[in-house]
């Protein structure tokens, strides 16, 4: 996972897999994690009703993480 930017032709694939094959990306959404709504996911959808067990624990887990961002110079979008 990373911040902010988007791979481009100079970056190193990270997978490759054969034609034809089906390929499954799961996503979390940034809502709940950035600093400016207290990157708490629990507490962030809390305010809106939505319970603790309904809170995707990626967006947990990244929230709790020491995953470097820089609102300012990454943005605010998580990139898959």
């Amino acid at each position: 996972m990373s911040w902010g930017f988007l791979p481009n032709r100079t970056a190193s694939p990270v997978l490759s897999v054969a034609s034809g094959s089906i390929v499954t990306v799961d996503t979390v959404s940034h809502e709940g994690i950035l600093e400016d709504q207290g990157r708490d996911p629990v507490a962030f959808f809390g305010d809106h009703g939505v319970r603790r067990s309904e809170v995707l624990a990626d967006a947990r887990a990244i929230a709790a993480s020491d995953l470097v961002h820089d609102f300012d110079a990454d943005g605010p979008h998580v990139v898959t």
